[in-house]
Parts: C-alpha cells; structure tokens; sequence
C-alpha cells in the first residue's frame, strides 16, 4: 500500500497481480484504474559435470540441469569454466580441455566454475561453486644405463636408475626379452646377443602415467682357437681337425701340404680334416693350413 504519488513495492513471488491507482482532488474528486502486472520467475541455476578429476589434457563435460516454470524458457547461457576469456562458454552443454602448464610434478591446479543463465524474458541467475576441476600433472619417465648403450655377451648385466619425476609412485620395466621388473632401480642379466627394447612406464598417486622406451645391445665376443695337433687314428677321440670360436658369421679353412696343394676345403665350420686325401690318409708330419673368417661386426 503506497500513499505517494510514485512509490516501489517488493514483490516476493512470480504470478499475475492486479494493481489499482486510486488518486482524489483537493476538491475531493476521486478516480482509480486497475493494471494487471506480470512478475517474471527468475532460472533456478544447477548444473553437473564429469569428470571432476583427471590428468593433463583433461576433458571435463558439463551439463546444465537449470530450470524455469513453464510458460517460461531459458534462452541463454554464460559458463565460466575456470581461468580466462578463452573459457567461457555460450551453450548448455560444453565440453572443455584443461591443459594447464608448468604444473610442479607434486602440484594440482584447481579450478572454480560458474554458470549464469538469462530466460526468454531477461531474467537472469547465476551459481559460482568453488574447487569444482582438479587436473594433475603427468610424471615424466626417464631413465640411465649402466653401461650407458652397449656391452658383450660376456658382461652381459645392464643396470637400470629411474630418473622419472617425483610424483611417481610405481613403474613397470620391460626387458625386451620376456622378463620385466616392477622396482623402482632395475637390474637385468641377458643370455644371449642382440638388441633389446627397454620399455619403462611409470604412474603417479592419481593414475597419471607415462612411457619410454631405449635399446640396448649385446654383443657377440669374438673368440678363435686353433687346435696344434689331431690324431685321426679311429679311436674316436680328437679325429678331426678344426678351428673353435664365437662371434663369426663366415668361416673357411683350407689346409695344405708342404708343397702348398690343397687337401681340404669347407666352409662348414662343424665339418673338419679327417686326414685324409682323396680317401687316402695322408702320412703323419706337418701341414699348413688356413682359416678366413669375418666376425659379426664384418671385421
């Protein structure tokens, strides 16, 4: 009720209300018209997102569940999803990536997130909730040799130190030839030569992982030895000659008489001088021979 020619009046509810002006003279003439007025609802702000935490690029859904009573409609939408300009959003639904930078490997950034939302008629709420995006940081895998690369059959161990970042809390070694270990500093005795893929995954408290990989090599040792003497004499001990090694990929022995003729030849290293030429033995005294060989490194 206002006695004043102007006046406001709080109206705490939407709906439809009749207002009537009632005005009199000083000479005590009277008039009065009644206006309906409409007072418009204001949106009912709420919304939901997923998921809340995550590792860097992180993608984040969120979903206005906002409401209005019918007739009424919301029209637009203004989401502030946590940092600058570039995050604000102008649809219902958006779907946002956070890639913050520089985070310290034992830091989080936290992001606040708020929504306004403007109905049909211009009436306009909003919803600011604090500490609503979590977004950790990733580890960074790495790792040391020792030897740093290569080494031979004969020192055949490798030790591994993870340098990885401190947020890690576990890894996972592979060796490249069936064994893999889950400690933290690894070490890994191979049998046999080659080249080995060394893969190292490591993850943090909040499932944040990462990977990376290095070949090692083992090499063959070159070794070669050179009988002095054999006895082909059918007793079944020392009746061949030949030479014995590793770390060759191509063998041939000839052996010779004094006089320089060929009396054998083989490039099978498994197949050695029996003695005999042209099925004949050959009599007992000294020989000449020689062996051509490349080693694995085609040396």
């Amino acid at each position: 009720y206002i006695i004043s020619p102007d006046g406001d009046h709080l109206y705490l509810n939407p709906d439809f209300y009749q207002v009537q002006l009632h005005v009199t003279t000083n000479h005590g003439c009277e008039d009065s018209i009644i206006q309906q007025i409409e007072i418009y609802p204001r949106p009912v702000v709420d919304w939901t997102l997923s998921p809340r935490e995550g590792c860097i690029p992180h993608e984040v859904h969120f979903s206005d569940n906002s409401s209005i009573p019918a007739p009424y409609s919301l029209n637009q939408w203004e989401w502030n999803l946590g940092f600058d300009s570039s995050s604000i959003a102008a649809i219902p639904n958006p779907t946002f990536l956070y890639h913050p930078e520089n985070v310290a490997p034992l830091d989080s950034v936290v992001y606040d997130i708020g929504l306004k939302v403007t109905s049909l008629k211009g009436c306009s709420s909003s919803l600011f909730l604090i500490d609503q995006v979590v977004v950790h940081p990733n580890p960074e895998a790495f790792f040391r040799t020792d030897p740093i690369e290569v080494t031979s059959i004969t020192e055949p161990l490798f030790e591994f130190l993870d340098l990885s970042t401190e947020n890690v809390i576990s890894w996972e070694w592979e060796f490249g030839d069936g064994y893999g270990s889950d400690e933290q500093h690894a070490s890994h005795e191979y049998i046999d030569t080659g080249h080995y893929h060394i893969d190292l995954w490591v993850e943090t408290v909040h499932g944040c992982t990462d990977h990376i990989d290095y070949e090692v090599i083992i090499q063959p040792t070159f070794t070669f030895y050179i009988p002095n003497a054999f006895t082909p004499n059918s007793d079944a001990v020392n009746e061949s000659f030949l030479g014995y090694g590793t770390g060759y990929i191509d063998y041939e022995m000839s052996v010779f008489d004094r006089w320089g003729e060929l009396l054998y030849y083989t490039k099978n290293p498994e197949l050695g001088w029996d003695g005999r030429f042209m099925g004949n033995p050959v009599e007992q005294g000294e020989y000449i021979y020689k062996f051509h060989l490349l080693d694995w490194s085609n040396f």
